[in-house]
């Protein structure tokens, strides 16, 4: 079988390059029976020794060979990797660039997959009426349905969602599955609604009796607060939740019918959807639609269950949601990516990047990023510092990684004898030397850059801290060149601390007037989450 395969946004080759014929293919074809197959069709024979496949960059692949068939015409390029559902590289030819539109159908994927509960492959064997003793796991890897025990009362409804069958979950004491116990899950795939008729406080999609809530609606309360954040997400916290095992499954891809979404401001799911979820380290589980707690039970209907023991890639999450919304008839668009958050900054810092890795900004209602958080505010540092950590790559080289940066009043002690135009040139040279250098490394997405505040200076110690007192009159330059710097480049938003750190709220600071009291911390992490929110809307 073959599928054919667009070609648009050809770039003009430039002057001065050589002319062939073979740089003109008329047709592109995917083999979907071999998706490492990408046949490109001529209407004039290239000549043999320009099909090298040095010649041919496709993005995100390599070429391991090409070979022509007995026209001469018909030319077979293997790709070292199998084309997925919804990639979508490009083909470049001596400066031509064409988009591939590729056509491979979704296939369902079963490398990694651990467990496997699909309603419609429920077998009679395992049914009482249609109350459930227990339900076969098809994912061969040995958890099967021997291995399952469940009380009679959850039920198996035909037609529940269609023509699916639907697994039904009364939210009531004994209604769940139990399995052995997997410690070593690090993606899932669920197919599901919630019955908030029935639903308790409490309702965990998976659990393990063994520890607390793996992915879980809960009540959860924000650490520098303690009030309830969201009642109704996929993922919460418990207090702050900073060593607690749920943690690790906010950290990566969370995906709602194919959308990034908030896993702490988006609910579970009332119509039925597609959840997805790849965490950060391997999460245990024994159970479905309870924790460790028989009273908290999950109240809904599940069509499918499916869990992995590698962590997805995008274009398998995108491959796994598009197989699986083609067979349920369920809309799906994949959308968004999901980034980490890493924090640099000084001592000013540390108790803000503290509450971060605490994960108040993670409950945020529709805050994007379900993220880690890295803490390397280091005391004392300064856009330099920022820069040399960037250089020997302490700051991280990863893709879809945003930063958060906040510095104080150090930076600007550091030049402010000098004379204000220096001052300016300074400051303005250094933060667009660390901006490209970051930037160079695609190190990040977004860069929120939280402006310098104002010193308390009735708690200044004088004479031991008088150069901070002097240098606070000079604050607003550097301030001017980070609004500067947003301008120049869109991906960064300058964080407006100044009202929350006025020079003159003595409640938001510490007794040595410099740093933040933990009012002052939590009045800035809550400008942070709005100004954070207001970008990820």
């Amino acid at each position: 079988m073959t599928l054919s395969i667009g070609i648009g946004n050809i770039r003009i080759q430039s002057s001065g390059q050589s002319w062939s014929k073979y740089w003109i293919p008329i047709t592109y074809v995917v083999e979907d029976a071999q998706p490492t197959n990408l046949i490109v069709t001529y209407a004039n024979k290239p000549n043999p020794a320009d099909m090298v496949t040095g010649n041919f960059a496709v993005s995100g692949n390599t070429i391991s060979s090409i070979t022509a068939d007995g026209t001469g015409l018909i030319w077979t390029f293997v790709l070292g990797t199998a084309l997925l559902y919804g990639d979508a590289p490009t083909l470049t030819t001596n400066g031509f660039v064409y988009n591939i539109t590729n056509n491979v159908v979704a296939v369902e994927i079963t490398d990694g997959n651990i467990l496997k509960m699909f309603s419609d492959g429920i077998t009679a064997g395992y049914i009482s009426g249609n109350h459930l003793s227990g339900f076969n796991d098809l994912s061969g890897s040995g958890n099967n349905g021997a291995k399952v025990v469940i009380s009679d009362e959850v039920h198996l409804i035909t037609n529940g969602f269609g023509t699916h069958k639907v697994v039904r979950f009364g939210g009531t004491d004994t209604n769940y599955f139990n399995f052995n116990e997997l410690t070593n899950v690090r993606s899932f795939i669920w197919v599901g609604l919630e019955n908030t008729a029935v639903d308790g406080v409490l309702s965990p999609l998976f659990g393990s009796d063994a520890t607390y809530y793996q992915l879980s609606r809960m009540s959860a309360l924000n650490p520098l607060t303690s009030a309830p954040i969201n009642a109704r997400g996929i993922f919460q916290f418990v207090n702050g939740g900073v060593n607690n095992t749920l943690y690790k499954c906010v950290r990566q891809s969370i995906r709602l019918n194919g959308k990034c979404v908030s896993g702490h401001g988006t609910d579970i799911p009332t119509t039925m959807s597609i959840v997805t979820g790849v965490f950060s380290e391997n999460v245990r589980c024994n159970n479905l639609a309870m924790d460790r707690v028989t009273s908290r039970i999950f109240g809904g209907d599940v069509i499918l269950f499916k869990l992995y023991n590698k962590a997805l890639s995008d274009s398998e999450l995108q491959n796994e949601i598009g197989y699986w919304g083609g067979q349920l008839i369920i809309t799906t668009n994949f959308t968004g990516h999901h980034v980490k958050l890493h924090n640099e900054g000084d001592s000013f810092a540390a108790a803000f990047s503290t509450n971060l890795n605490n994960g108040s900004i993670e409950g945020a209602g529709n805050f994007a990023l379900t993220s880690a958080v890295t803490n390397s505010a280091v005391a004392g540092s300064k856009v330099e510092d920022l820069i040399t950590r960037s250089d020997n790559d302490t700051i991280p080289n990863t893709p879809y990684t945003d930063m958060v940066i906040q510095c104080g009043i150090n930076d600007v002690h550091a030049y402010y004898a000098n004379s204000s135009a220096q001052q300016r040139s300074d400051f303005a040279a250094r933060i667009e030397s660390f901006y490209n250098k970051v930037k160079a490394k695609q190190a990040f997405t977004k860069l929120f850059w939280g402006n310098v505040p104002e010193v308390y200076v009735p708690n200044i110690s004088v004479p031991l801290h008088q150069a901070w007192v002097d240098a606070v009159p000079f604050h607003y330059i550097y301030n001017e060149e980070l609004a500067a710097l947003a301008v120049r480049h869109p991906d960064v938003h300058i964080i407006d601390i100044t009202p929350e750190m006025d020079g003159i709220t003595a409640a938001n600071y510490s007794a040595d007037g410099l740093h933040p009291s933990t009012t002052g911390y939590a009045a800035i992490l809550a400008k942070f989450q709005t100004s954070i929110n207001t970008v990820y809307a």
